[in-house]
């Protein structure tokens, strides 16, 4: 050294001093053997080597990378966006992207290190470098289009993926067509699915929106031929490919020249001759004779007596959703400690339970009834316990709900039934107590009228109607009034005739119900479960022959259950939900196949729910989300 000074070294080293050369370093598998006290007279050492791996340390270091690249340090190259120039580690670049790892290896002059990025900002590019360096990003819908295009360029593979994971968490009816066209523009496979899938289940609502107008031909001729676009009715696929094809102002003349392959899977013979007519006479379809042919196809198809066409078979067949099937629907009801505005249908082919648009409100102790073809929800009461008169309507071709005319008081645990196709409400609890008010609804006029009162005011009570005669059957009514009022089970049965409009007392019941089920198939009048007393739930299932008049008890294994709901389907009538002895909400459901006297589970009710009522209705397959397929499946 210059200074002449010796370089000392203390004796505490002196283990460094003594070290043995590295061809004589034990080996891992020597060091590994002699950890578990196999002889080596040369060892002084009685340990065992551990391997220590600092917490976060590669994770400190790219970050110490990150502040180096920030700040120029040791920087081997460059990159130049948007008239910007950002430095970076060539080598951490490469270890992350493929794409980098290919330009940088073909820089053979140390010198030559800028890399020049056109359409890109200095914000997305910074943003992006950041990734490269920490794996941190903040993806927004401001930057996430950026984002995706520029991970895709750039092959940044984990960084596309969670760009998709986000987009997939943004889908819905109104963005999906936009995304779609981002996934498919960039080979997002996965999102390119999942948009897919929403926009065939939601095909309507999608296909006014925006972003379906400026679908490709190609995805758009995908979806007009597809089996799996839930509609309800052909009409629905005309009009969507009318709106694409009027969507560009000013630029019609590239779909225009599509028209007529999107109209031919158009499936004609299911849409009504005059709707055809009409389309025949829209701008765009009159002033091209092709599609003019494939439209007066159609129409010709439905004005031919022998229905003989060269039109494709699979064009006279109902698209997958299309198909109509039967569903038991379980409407609102009490949940654990609240009422709720779940609707759920049990699919009687299917075997499972689907969720249908829910009630604008939740309510319990409601009624429930079919008629013609629609579905009401009467009275009952709302969160806050009071009672209503409303009335709902649900159209199940739309898994719509809206409301009509109201009751003209407020009611609560009423009976309700069909009768010579006419909707009927009798009695029922309202804040007086048991009612004795029989109302007829007109579905035509949207009115309430008043008929022939019952001989005795009774709420909780079953009503159901034979071909001649409508039955009121048991419930409670209130006695006394003030500290000494009192709930009166009753075992008393009222019978209604349409053309004398009176109520008649009929045979006693073999016990005292209320809040039982009651169905009527062929004759016989099954009366399910219900209570004779507070608390008590009834355990039996009566039976009252309609022409022998009386009533007979039968074996019954079924669950014991009270305020269920009960709803008829050919020879079946299924007892869904309710409440059990011990007071707790039921999500058990049964049929009972009165041909073979045989009770049978079924799938439970996805929550369970009592204080409800339920019926059947048919329902169409596009309306039940998660339904995958048709009848058979």
């Amino acid at each position: 050294m210059a200074s002449g000074k010796e370089l000392v070294i203390s004796d505490d080293w002196d283990d460094v001093l003594g070290a043995e050369p590295e061809d004589v370093v034990k080996s891992k598998e020597d060091i590994h053997k002699n950890s578990f006290g196999e002889e080596n007279e040369d060892d002084d050492w009685g340990d065992a080597i551990a391997i220590e791996v600092l917490a976060n340390y590669c994770c400190t270091l790219m970050k110490q990378m990150e502040f180096f690249r920030k700040q120029g340090i040791m920087c081997d190259g460059t990159i130049v966006v948007d008239d910007m120039e950002l430095p970076v580690h060539k080598n951490i670049l490469s270890a992350t992207s493929p794409f980098f790892k290919n330009i940088f290896s073909q820089l053979t002059n140390p010198d030559d290190s800028k890399i020049t990025l056109r359409n890109l900002t200095g914000q997305i590019m910074d943003d992006i470098l950041h990734f490269a360096y920490t794996g941190e990003i903040c993806i927004h819908d401001g930057n996430v289009r950026q984002l995706v295009a520029t991970a895709n360029f750039l092959q940044l593979q984990s960084l596309k993926d969670m760009t998709v994971n986000y987009l997939e968490q943004k889908l819905s009816p109104a963005s999906a067509a936009e995304i779609l066209i981002l996934a498919d523009k960039h080979n997002c496979k996965t999102l390119i699915q999942s948009a897919e899938k929403l926009i065939m289940d939601n095909f309507v609502i999608v296909s006014k929106t925006s972003g379906f107008k400026n679908l490709s031909f190609e995805i758009v001729h995908q979806l007009v031929k597809s089996e799996d676009i839930r509609v309800i009715k052909e009409e629905e696929v005309l009009e969507a490919v009318l709106t694409w094809v009027k969507s560009d102002k000013g630029n019609e003349k590239e779909k225009e020249s599509h028209l007529a392959n999107l109209l031919h899977e158009i499936r004609f013979l299911l849409i009504s001759p005059s709707y055809l007519s009409e389309t025949e006479k829209d701008e765009f379809v009159s002033k091209s004779s092709l599609c003019l042919n494939i439209i007066k196809e159609g129409i010709n198809y439905h004005l031919s007596n022998s229905k003989h066409s060269i039109i494709d078979p699979k064009l006279a067949h109902p698209r997958k959703f299309m198909g109509v099937v039967c569903g038991i629907v379980c409407v609102g009801g009490w949940q654990g400690d609240k009422p709720t505005k779940d609707v759920f249908a049990y699919i009687t082919s299917n075997y499972k339970w689907f969720p249908l648009a829910p009630l604008p409100k939740a309510r319990y102790g409601h009624s429930v009834v079919s008629c013609k073809e629609f579905l009401y929800v009467i009275g009952g009461r709302n969160e806050s316990t009071l009672l209503l008169s409303s009335v709902l309507k649900f159209d199940p071709t739309y898994n719509t709900w809206e409301e009509v005319a109201p009751l003209p008081y407020q009611v609560t645990s009423l009976g309700v039934c069909i009768f010579e196709d006419q909707l009927y409400c009798v009695g029922g609890l309202s804040s007086v107590g048991s009612i004795d008010i029989v109302l007829r609804y007109s579905s035509c006029n949207n009115v309430w009228q008043r008929l022939a009162s019952l001989n005795c005011p009774r709420g909780a009570l079953s009503v159901v109607a034979s071909e001649k005669y409508m039955f009121a059957i048991g419930g409670i009514r209130k006695s006394g009034s003030g500290v000494n009022t009192q709930w009166e089970y009753l075992n008393t049965m009222e019978i209604y005739q349409r053309e004398s409009n009176l109520w008649e007392y009929s045979t006693e019941l073999l016990t005292k119900r209320a809040h039982a089920s009651a169905v009527y198939l062929n004759h016989i009048i099954y009366l399910v479960g219900g209570q004779s007393e507070l608390l008590g739930v009834s355990r039996g299932m009566d039976l009252y022959n309609t022409v022998a008049k009386e009533w007979s008890s039968v074996q019954y294994s079924g669950t014991p259950r009270t305020m269920s709901g009960i709803a008829v389907s050919e020879t079946r009538f299924y007892v869904v939900g309710g409440m059990s002895k011990e007071g707790e909400c039921l999500n058990t459901s049964e049929v009972y196949d009165t041909t073979k006297d045989r009770w049978t589970k079924i799938s439970p009710l996805p929550v369970s729910t009592s204080s409800m009522q339920c019926c059947a209705i048919n329902l169409r397959l596009a309306v039940l989300q998660g339904m995958t397929a048709s009848f058979s499946e």
